[in-house]
C-alpha cells in the first residue's frame, strides 16, 4: 500500500512518480478487450452464435518526454522506472483527478498493474554526450489475482 504524500505528481506507479519535475507523460492510451466465444448453431441461418464469456485484458501505454537538464535526476528517470519493473511484482497505480473546487485534486486508485515493457530514446546530444531530450514509453498490463 502506498503511503500518503503531499508531493505534487501526475500519476504514481509503485514508488515511481510521474511529475512535471521528473518524468512527465504526454500521452496515455488505455485499452480494454472483451472475450466472446463463437458457437456453431444447428442451422446455418443462425450460425455462428456469439457468447460473451467475460472481460479480457486491460492495457495502458504511457509516453512522455524528459528534459534531463531541467529535472532532478534527469538522466536516471528511465533507470528508476526499470528499477520498479525489476521488482517483479504488481504495482499500485494511482493518479490525481482535479477537484471541482479547483484547489488541488484527489487520488484515484486504478488497481495493480505489471510493467511489461519500457523503451527510451535519447536525442539532441550536448558536447559532453548527454542528451537534451529523452523520450520514453512504458507498457502496463492490469494484474488479475486469480484468488480474488
Amino acid at each position: 500500500m502506498m503511503a500518503a504524500s503531499n508531493k505534487n505528481y501526475m500519476m504514481k506507479l509503485g514508488e515511481f512518480e510521474f511529475a512535471v519535475t521528473a518524468a512527465s507523460f504526454n500521452k496515455l492510451s488505455y485499452a480494454s478487450s472483451y472475450r466472446w466465444e463463437q458457437k456453431e448453431a444447428t442451422t446455418k441461418k443462425n450460425s455462428p452464435l456469439m457468447q460473451y464469456i467475460g472481460p479480457g485484458e486491460r492495457t495502458l501505454d504511457i509516453e512522455g518526454i524528459i528534459y534531463p537538464q531541467m529535472v532532478k535526476n534527469g538522466l536516471k528517470q528511465v533507470d528508476l522506472m526499470r528499477e520498479e519493473a525489476s521488482k517483479g511484482k504488481p504495482l499500485a497505480l494511482c493518479y490525481v483527478e482535479s477537484s471541482s473546487g479547483g484547489a488541488g485534486g484527489v487520488g484515484r486508485i486504478l488497481g495493480n498493474w505489471c510493467i511489461s515493457g519500457i523503451n527510451e530514446q535519447r536525442t539532441l546530444f550536448l558536447a559532453d554526450g548527454n542528451p537534451r531530450e529523452i523520450t520514453f514509453s512504458m507498457s502496463l498490463k492490469a494484474y488479475k489475482n486469480k484468488a480474488g
